[in-house]
């Protein structure tokens, strides 16, 4: 069972992960690099440029389509964008309503006091967690997760999940979960997000692109999003008392109106588990899938090389 204290550290290492991606990782010519790629190698555009890098190519490299990846991103911008202005609307309702009521005494003794009561999640982090899980099913990002096993061996350099946090671990890369259950559910969920959305998903792209610069834009939007699913934490909006592991309600009729926006509060918990979802299927399919593409068509064939190299001058 992973906690909301496990969820705040695999978030960072989360969001970690893709920032050393887009900082070790030159996806433009002239980029200038200061890190290495899996603290191994230290890439080059030279080295970008071997993979000779197509559309037609770098599906062949079993990538996310470019087209695809653009499309992708703008669905992911507009999740933002939306995310950000309900905040604003619910945070100025909520700020109206707090002026328009007049102040009330309270008993201490009256059974109904509690001196510090329970925050619940807000609904816009709720509705983005949703959104985002539908997203992805509908974009099938990372719903093959058989092969994560094998990306966790490509990834390990980085060290994505904290070793002394292994049941956070477990949750995040084990199959038939209570969080994989709530986004096999989201898949037949009665969620409609709007027609601009629907539109974008069927949008026909007619242009050339660059695939390595339009994965750099939705690692950017990645890497965003992941710190705004942490901010109920990071900003103390669930206050201590809701960070006390508590175990997740796996009952069907729970994990449904978790997938389906049943209701407008969300546990903390189920929260937890939504999210591990989505970074499950993130790495299923776009971060692991790139990683392993550049470690194993470029860092260990120049590793190798380099060490043959030096073997010949011996």
């Amino acid at each position: 069972m992973s906690s909301p204290k496990g969820i705040v550290l695999i978030i960072a290492e989360e969001t970690a992960r893709v920032e050393h991606i887009l900082e070790s990782v030159p996806f433009m010519a002239g980029t200038e690099i200061k890190t290495r790629f899996l603290n191994t190698y230290k890439l080059s555009y030279a080295d970008i440029r071997r993979l000779n890098v197509s559309e037609e190519t770098w599906e062949q490299y079993d990538q996310i389509p470019a087209s695809k990846l653009l499309k992708l991103s703008i669905s992911l911008g507009n999740l933002l964008e939306a995310f950000k202005n309900e905040k604003v609307s619910v945070e100025t309702r909520l700020a109206r309503l707090k002026l328009s009521k007049k102040p009330q005494t309270a008993d201490p003794f009256d059974e109904g006091f509690s001196a510090s009561k329970p925050t619940l999640l807000p609904i816009y982090y709720l509705n983005l967690a949703r959104n985002l899980a539908v997203i992805l099913r509908n974009f099938d990002i990372g719903t093959q997760i058989a092969p994560l096993k094998q990306l966790q061996r490509h990834l390990s350099h980085l060290l994505v999940y904290s070793k002394n946090d292994t049941d956070d671990a477990a949750t995040i890369n084990s199959v038939g979960t209570p969080a994989e259950r709530v986004i096999s559910a989201s898949s037949k969920s009665p969620i409609k997000l709007n027609s601009r959305q629907m539109l974008i998903e069927k949008l026909e792209i007619n242009i050339h692109l660059d695939a390595m610069f339009t994965m750099k834009i939705v690692l950017k939007i990645l890497m965003e999003l992941f710190l705004t699913l942490g901010q109920p934490w990071s900003n103390k909006e669930i206050g201590e008392e809701d960070l006390v592991p508590q175990p997740p309600n796996t009952s069907a009729s729970s994990l449904f109106s978790v997938a389906t926006g049943g209701s407008d509060s969300l546990s903390s918990q189920d929260y937890v588990n939504l999210v591990l979802s989505i970074f499950t299927q993130i790495n299923a399919g776009i971060v692991g899938p790139f990683t392993s593409l550049l470690q194993t068509k470029v860092v260990e064939p120049r590793v190798i090389g380099g060490f043959q190299n030096l073997l010949s001058t011996m």
